[in-house]
């Protein structure tokens, strides 16, 4: 699933989903509390719902609350897809289909590895800082 800012987007915003990695996904509703606020009521907003994946939880807001609906039913069923065509057992499987899995599953795999490469330079830093500031550096678990 691509993010875009607006419709004339021609490039995702942030890292996509892979869609076969959503454990759940499901309608908000409206005004429901959640662990760390209420969920604000934007303008042009009357649908929410949210996508849980094994690294977050994203949550989107839709005009209307019909459109929520149709938004997770959509989504569980590119889930189901996505998961059948991985596995082997699609009954067919076009063109367009494998090119796309391949061209997402790319983009998904240079986010990550570039995520990864920013933590390691922050950790990197918080350890130089920490040294600099007169400690022994921040203990990895093994001895020097």
């Amino acid at each position: 699933m691509y993010k875009f800012v607006n419709d004339v987007s021609s490039s995702p915003k942030g890292s996509p989903i892979a869609v076969d990695e959503i454990l759940e996904v499901h309608v908000i509703p409206q005004g429901q509390f959640l662990e760390d606020g209420v969920l604000s009521s934007l303008p042009d907003a009357d649908g929410y719902f949210v996508v849980t994946t094994v690294w977050k939880r994203q949550y989107y807001a839709v005009p209307t609350a019909e459109d929520s609906r149709m938004w997770v039913e959509t989504l569980r069923h590119a889930r189901q897809e996505a998961i059948t065509r991985k596995m082997g057992h699609a009954r067919d499987q076009p063109y367009p289909y494998n090119f796309i899995d391949t061209q997402a599953s790319a983009l998904v795999t240079s986010k990550r590895r570039i995520r990864a490469q920013i933590q390691k330079a922050n950790w990197r830093e918080m350890e130089l800082v920490a040294m600099g500031a007169g400690g022994s550096g921040i203990s990895r678990g093994y001895p020097a």
